[in-house]
């Protein structure tokens, strides 16, 4: 798969289309495949999402684990004390997953 950039594509089209009343379907077809192939692949990363999970352990410290790569921070311990706050990131600082995943309960 090769991902590109769309408004890159219709401003090649509008330049490049050489289209008249004599063009035949496809003359037309042809030229917009190859207006396609000619265009630049954008350097893209897949972005990965996932959600916190708030959990206590059983001296009642909280954490957060990230449910794409699992990895725990403790953002308060037993006595209520903010180490750090994590549950309202938007990334997690150990895999970069967006924290826009939907909870279902």
């Amino acid at each position: 798969m090769k991902i590109i950039n769309a408004s890159d594509l219709k401003l090649y089209i509008m330049r490049h289309l050489l289209i008249d009343e004599d063009s035949t379907t496809e003359e037309i077809e042809c030229q917009i495949l190859r207006a396609i192939d000619v265009q630049p692949a954008i350097d893209a990363k897949v972005v990965k999402h996932g959600h916190w999970i708030v959990k206590k352990t059983s001296a009642g410290a909280a954490y957060t684990i990230c449910s794409h790569c699992n990895a725990s921070v403790k953002y308060n311990d037993e006595y209520g004390t903010v180490v750090m706050n994590l549950a309202g990131a938007n990334y997690c600082p150990n895999c970069g997953a967006k924290m826009d995943e939907e909870v279902s309960e």
